[in-house]
């Protein structure tokens, strides 16, 4: 895992353990979804930015709730998130093993 956090700028697919300081500028609804192996999950989308730019986020299954106290405009800190491109378009996936903390 990379402990200090580090700037959207940075990010690439396939980077594991990532920190990050951002804030959210936008939370879509809860959704519903069963991949194509038939497992159901729970998610929020939504866009959050730092410094150094704007990028999708994906918050998974258990981390839905953790979501209830933030709104856009919060800074939270997401921890041992990973990575991934999803149509083209680079994405952080707060996951199983990842953490988040409302920072103000």
């Amino acid at each position: 895992m990379i402990d200090r956090p580090l700037r959207i700028g940075d990010l690439k697919p396939g980077m594991e353990g990532v920190n990050l300081r951002v804030r959210v500028l936008q939370l879509l609804p809860v959704r519903e979804v069963t991949t194509r192996f038939g497992r159901f999950h729970r998610l929020v989308d939504g866009v959050v930015e730092d410094d150094s730019g704007r990028m999708s986020i994906t918050f998974w299954d258990a981390h839905v709730e953790a979501l209830r106290d933030v709104k856009p405009g919060d800074l939270i800190e997401v921890r041992n998130c990973f990575i991934s491109s999803f149509r083209g378009e680079r994405r952080i996936n707060v996951g199983r093993d990842s953490e988040i903390r409302k920072i103000e």
